[in-house]
């Protein structure tokens, strides 16, 4: 059995496989920020199953149509495990596969739909697939990694956050007009976190999580001159201690900041 070494915890398949239930053919594979090597003491690790069983899978505490979710520990890691019915996934990824990005109809927000599973969840499965490490079936976990459209995934990704930007822009400016610079500038901090995560589709690097970006930035930087010039200035205008009295030239560069990320970096 293959060993893994997650953070601070040593786990070998038999262990995990030993708590779920799944046949041969099923595609599981482990993901989250922990396998990623960004996560921390506190993590949780991500099982996901992929299954073709999925209503005979036993009862779980939170179940959906197509998502069963249940939890355990191992040696004091506590693990989350999400079952898909892969009919679901496939139906989503010919979805992918066959958006016309062209059509300037297409909402981004209408583009991925299958049966009330929301965008967002699609974004977050595709994400830990995509940085998932597969536990037995490698054939299968391959194969259907490989028909995933990534060019298609990583444009909608951008095009996602800078929609949510969008929205959040009549906020920032309502407020600026009523002199509120102190809530525009909170909205801001959210704004400019999206921007860094539309920045980063653009460099097809995956981020499904808000508390993700930054770190992510930070270790493209080390080998991505452009992104290190990206991120001090970002650095700049987000930690740096700033004069209240100059809160309102303040939102305007974060204003400048964000514009110059989604118009020079949108897919």
């Amino acid at each position: 059995m293959k060993v893994f070494e997650i953070g601070e915890h040593t786990i070998n398949t038999k262990e995990i496989l030993e708590r779920i239930e799944y046949k041969e053919s099923d595609i599981i594979f482990l993901s989250g920020s922990l396998i990623e090597g960004i996560g921390n003491s506190k993590s949780d690790l991500d099982v996901f199953i992929l299954t073709d069983s999925f209503n005979s899978y036993r009862e779980t505490e939170y179940e959906k149509k197509h998502r069963k979710t249940e939890f355990f520990l191992i040696n004091e890691l506590q693990c989350d495990v999400e079952i898909w019915d892969i009919t679901a996934i496939y139906s989503i990824l010919q979805q992918l596969d066959s958006i016309n990005l062209s059509d300037t109809k297409l909402r981004t927000a209408n583009s991925l739909n299958y049966e009330n599973i929301n965008i967002e969840s699609i974004f977050s499965f595709f994400h830990r697939f995509i940085m998932g490490q597969p536990l037995i079936n490698f054939k299968g976990f391959n194969d259907l990694l490989n028909s995933l459209n990534k060019d298609n995934y990583f444009t909608l990704l951008n095009r996602w956050n800078v929609n949510i930007i969008d929205l959040m822009y009549e906020d920032i400016v309502g407020n600026m007009k009523k002199g509120e610079y102190e809530t525009a500038y909170i909205i801001l901090n959210t704004a400019m976190i999206k921007s860094l995560l539309s920045y980063l589709s653009y460099k097809g690097v995956s981020t499904d999580r808000d508390k993700w970006a930054y770190i992510n930035m930070k270790n493209l930087s080390i080998i991505d001159p452009e992104t290190k010039t990206i991120l001090e200035e970002f650095q700049k205008l987000f930690f740096e201690r700033e004069d209240f009295q100059k809160i309102e030239e303040n939102c305007k560069k974060r204003i400048k900041f964000i514009n110059k990320l989604i118009r020079k970096y949108k897919l």
